[in-house]
């Protein structure tokens, strides 16, 4: 915005430049013509230099402004360009960073899974060891109640 602006504002004053020059320029030449329109010959020649010395001096000063001009807008899209580029690069290295934060966290998350996977699967193994185990027991129980039921009788 700020180059836009400088753009914007270098652009008027050169145009305001060129204006005033020209309205000098046809001044000077409206009034060396009256100055002179009496005069012959000699006179008619040195008015006319100095009426093409006028316009040249214009033309010379309009020159310089469109090339003041044309600098600042190169300046401006040097420095826009530049702008552009230097956030892109920087949109660039996020993307790669926020790429690695995603792979790394990513692979975080694989590591923890795999972890709880593997400690609930030890766990399920000990509950299934215990249910065996608490079924061997009863089953003991069942046969030891069995033969005392048996002798019983």
């Amino acid at each position: 915005m700020l180059e836009a602006d400088i753009t914007q504002r270098l652009w008027r004053e050169m145009d305001r430049e060129l204006r005033a020059c020209e309205h000098r320029a046809a001044r000077e030449r409206a009034e060396l013509i009256e100055e002179h329109q009496v005069e012959l010959g000699d006179q008619e020649v040195r008015t006319a230099t100095q009426i093409r010395h006028a316009e040249e001096a214009m033309i010379a000063t309009v020159r310089e402004a469109e090339r003041k001009r044309d600098k600042a807008v190169a300046e401006s899209e040097e420095v826009c360009k530049a702008q552009l580029e230097a956030a892109l690069r920087v949109k660039a290295e996020n993307d790669e960073r926020f790429q690695l934060e995603e792979k790394a966290l990513r692979e975080e998350l694989d590591a923890k899974l795999l972890l709880v996977s593997e400690r609930a699967s030890a766990d399920v193994e000990v509950e299934r060891e215990k249910l065996r185990s608490a079924k061997d027991r009863l089953a003991v129980k069942d046969a030891e109640r069995g033969e005392k039921y048996a002798q019983k009788l």
